[in-house]
């Protein structure tokens, strides 16, 4: 038997709130302090989105057995 090992990309879009310092007044700062603080931020629950799957051709192993 012959099988090959794929995978796959997928997109995910998700929302929440989250709290912003005090000192922060325009949206324009929000932005920046988001930014720098990203990879803090949890990442919301968030749903397929349609379409997006792509495959990784890349990643594709071909074998035998």
């Amino acid at each position: 038997m012959k099988k090959a090992r794929i995978g796959t990309f997928w997109q995910v879009y998700g929302s929440q709130v989250i709290e912003l310092p005090d000192e922060i007044t325009t949206r324009d700062e929000a932005i920046d302090w988001i930014r720098d603080n990203f990879d803090d931020i949890p990442l919301p629950e968030g749903s397929y989105v349609t379409g997006s799957d792509e495959l990784d051709e890349e990643s594709i192993e071909f074998y035998e057995g």
